[in-house]
């Protein structure tokens, strides 16, 4: 009970002291200035995510650091089990990373300005048209140097066990024709189930499995890219 206060408590009154920094970063982006805002925003919600991990007794090991690529920009597809999915992989993943969010995430305050700054794009999966839009946009920053993260099943897994993959959600890699890089999390869901506000310590492990590159025949068929994808993220499974 007093690990779930403390957690909670730190939640809040951290967005509200980050304000200050939130204000300087929208100065930057009014003065077209995306780079800086976007270092700012990143490294605060860095920071941030290692305390929310660690207040909440995450013991997290992570493997495979060697297989992101140095040399390019590349998509994160990552398994979804638990709202620390996010926190635990700005924690822990050595350079500036965006997601493709749901767009139900705009309405928390002060995360979704955090979020914006950073570049992290919204995603309407009702909404064809939008969805597009989002690709395109994510295509286009992935050329410019962006890193995103994305969960092709689309929400939380309830069991931790795999859902079903979105095809759509690697088009932004195909366009751009950047690396895939398919990523395991395995333990999450024991920190804070799906429908659960409760927090709880767990080991978590974080497999980065090896880049998948464009200049592969695979990147060809989208059928069985995500198959393969899918039987990555799924061989670290626990």
């Amino acid at each position: 009970m007093l690990r779930n206060i403390i957690w909670y408590l730190y939640w809040g009154l951290s967005l509200v002291v980050y304000i200050p920094a939130m204000i300087r970063a929208q100065g930057h982006l009014n003065r077209g200035e995306v780079f800086k805002a976007r270092e700012l925003a990143y490294h605060k919600a860095k920071n941030w995510s290692r305390y929310l991990v660690s207040l909440a007794g995450g013991d997290i090991e992570v493997k495979g650091l060697d297989n992101l690529p140095s040399d390019d920009s590349f998509l994160l597809v990552a398994n979804h089990q638990s709202n620390f999915d996010i926190p635990l992989l700005l924690a822990e993943m050595p350079v500036p990373i965006a997601f493709i969010a749901k767009i139900e995430t705009m309405k928390i305050p002060l995360v979704s300005q955090w979020m914006t700054f950073m570049g992290c794009l919204f995603m309407d999966r009702e909404d064809f048209r939008q969805s597009v839009s989002v690709i395109n946009e994510a295509s286009k920053k992935l050329v410019q140097g962006y890193i995103y993260v994305i969960f092709p099943e689309g929400t939380r897994s309830p069991d931790g066990r795999l859902g079903d993959f979105k095809a759509g959600s690697i088009k932004m890699a195909l366009k751009a024709k950047k690396p895939i890089v398919p990523v395991t999390i395995d333990g999450s869901i024991k920190m804070m189930k799906k429908g659960e506000k409760g927090i709880h310590p767990a080991r978590v492990v974080l497999t980065i499995h090896p880049p998948i590159l464009p200049e592969g025949e695979i990147f060809k068929d989208t059928g069985g890219l995500m198959s393969e994808i899918k039987t990555r993220i799924e061989s670290a499974l626990s």
